[in-house]
């Protein structure tokens, strides 16, 4: 009995070697099919211009809900200094027709701030009130860095250049030095007088403590582009009007050779008198 009853163990035991050599055989096969399965249907979804495989892997950033036009996410603004932005930014509204959203935030991560305030932007849907002519301003504390999104009703007023500049001149000197408040409303008392000024109007907000230097020269050169549309203009009026004149000469002179050829004077005598008689050619 004894050796009867060993045989059902050994034949368990070799069916189970057998099996855990066909499953480390076998699994390294099906998970490289199930993986490229994956990556040609995350190819096929490239291809159709949808999301790939990483798009599903990469972790999801959480963007923040607005909660107006200032969104102080990183408590870094002064009470009076939300208020200055929110008076400029309404009178920018409702005078210009223009969205001016101004947002700090402690840190931006996995991406640059620029992208992350463009993200942003799309995701709160700014722009939707004014046919996207916005601006987003973006402070990022911890990376010390300022991004602004221009929509792409302004930038051919605001180009990716000016902005860049703006910032690094107006805004960064006074962010480095933590008076992050100044800062932000410097940059933005700038990009809204670019906007009013574009559209024939006055904000009523009090300035910066120190008039930007950039704001100036945007002005100037604002100023001297609509000089050359000016000096464009006059030369296109001279010019018509000398065209105009030449054609005027040139009928006037066919017109009169035409009289000309169509009566022709012929002279003859008669006796003592001499007579004159026009005779129509036409």
């Amino acid at each position: 009995m004894s050796n009867y009853s060993r045989i059902p163990t050994t034949c368990s035991v070799r069916v189970c070697s057998i099996v855990c050599w066909l499953l480390t055989i076998l699994m390294p096969l099906v998970n490289f099919g199930i993986m490229g399965t994956m990556v040609s249907m995350g190819h096929a979804q490239d291809d159709e211009g949808g999301a790939s495989i990483a798009d599903f892997l990469r972790p999801r950033i959480k963007f923040p809900k607005p909660v107006g036009w200032v969104n102080d996410f990183a408590e870094a603004l002064e009470p009076t200094d939300e208020r200055k932005m929110n008076a400029l930014i309404g009178e920018l509204f409702k005078k210009a027709r223009a969205e001016l959203c101004i947002v700090t935030i402690r840190k931006v991560r996995r991406m640059s701030p620029a992208s992350y305030a463009e993200k942003l932007a799309t995701k709160w849907k700014l722009g939707s009130l004014t046919a996207n002519r916005c601006i987003l301003l973006l402070a990022a504390m911890e990376n010390d860095q300022v991004a602004m999104y221009v929509g792409y009703k302004l930038r051919s007023l605001i180009s990716p250049d000016a902005a860049t500049k703006l910032i690094e001149r107006e805004v960064m000197p006074l962010f480095r030095k933590a008076r992050y408040g100044d800062a932000l409303y410097r940059g933005a008392y700038v990009v809204a007088n670019i906007i009013a000024r574009e559209g024939g109007v006055t904000l009523n907000v009090p300035p910066p403590a120190e008039l930007p230097k950039t704001f100036v020269a945007l002005a100037l050169d604002m100023a001297k582009r609509h000089s050359n549309w000016l000096i464009i203009g006059l030369m296109v009026l001279i010019v018509g009007s000398v065209i105009g004149r030449i054609v005027s000469s040139a009928r006037q002179q066919q017109t009169s050779w035409q009289r000309q050829r169509r009566y022709r004077t012929k002279r003859f005598q008669r006796g003592a008198g001499t007579f004159y008689a026009s005779r129509y050619c036409g």
